[in-house]
């Protein structure tokens, strides 16, 4: 097939093969979810010789009321990256996505959870059927697909192991890979209190959340299963969020003592600007 006649998806593909295959696993679902989700739908059937500066841009508008402006200027940075290779392969002369203007909505910043809301979120995780989920959110500050990867072989008599996780990239089924980070793969202490929340001694084989046939969640029944709970806890009109737990995780190594390097080290992050920015706010 010429150059000249392939399509953006085509060209996506050939792209993503040739640019992006050695990238993390997470960060290639990355990639793929937010080019199927937002560029494929409005262009992708468009030859790449035909694209212009005005797709691209309509696209970016067609998102920025209802989504946040990282989630704008990373769809902006794929659309430049994708047609930048296409430039230099000589497919193109100007690169259409190369003066776009990002806007969105500001992100939603997250917090601690106040002294009221964890006694109202720890009561619920006693009655609610996704309370050992949440629980488990709680008490190791764990990423979602982290928590949803959990098997019976990854708890030990005074630790938890965190050595996968569970992503969506197609925003519905799971794919199982290794964690976002090489700092992801880490090893949490149990604290006393997360057992009179979490029965260890009861875990079932297998996946600790899972359906009922054994297999993980899909993307809609964790945010169904978590939505039931969060409401139930705080009420519909809360705005904390799942990942709201980790910055309540580490909210609470802080008020136990911890230094920065070492909240590190238990939340995984690979940046330690990303600890600090929330002993700061602590």
């Amino acid at each position: 097939m010429q150059p000249s006649t392939l399509t953006v998806d085509q060209w996506f593909e050939q792209w993503f093969s040739a640019y992006k295959s050695g990238l993390r696993e997470s960060t290639k679902n990355f990639y793929s979810s937010l080019y199927k989700t937002h560029i494929s739908p409005q262009i992708g059937a468009v030859r790449v010789s035909q694209v212009q500066e005005l797709h691209c841009q309509k696209i970016l508008s067609s998102i920025s009321a209802t989504h946040s402006i990282k989630t704008v200027k990373s769809v902006r940075s794929t659309l430049y990256s994708l047609f930048d290779k296409a430039q230099t392969n000589k497919m193109i002369i100007v690169n259409p996505a190369a003066k776009l203007k990002a806007d969105g909505k500001a992100s939603k910043k997250r917090r601690a959870l106040t002294s009221e809301e964890r006694i109202a979120y720890l009561n619920t995780c006693k009655t609610h059927p996704f309370g050992d989920f949440a629980a488990v959110l709680y008490f190791f500050g764990l990423r979602r697909g982290e928590a949803l990867a959990l098997t019976k072989n990854d708890i030990f008599d005074d630790y938890i192991s965190i050595t996968k996780q569970y992503s969506f990239p197609n925003n519905n089924k799971a794919v199982l890979s290794l964690p976002k980070t090489k700092a992801g793969i880490r090893e949490l202490p149990i604290p006393n209190k997360a057992r009179d929340y979490i029965d260890f001694d009861s875990l079932p084989d297998g996946l600790l959340f899972c359906r009922e046939d054994g297999l993980p969640y899909s993307y809609s029944e964790v945010i169904d299963r978590w939505r039931s709970f969060i409401t139930t806890a705080l009420g519909k009109e809360t705005e904390i969020t799942e990942h709201c737990l980790r910055h309540n995780y580490c909210t609470m190594l802080f008020e136990c003592g911890a230094d920065p390097v070492g909240a590190q080290e238990l939340m995984g992050h690979e940046d330690p600007q990303t600890t600090l920015g929330i002993y700061t706010h602590f």
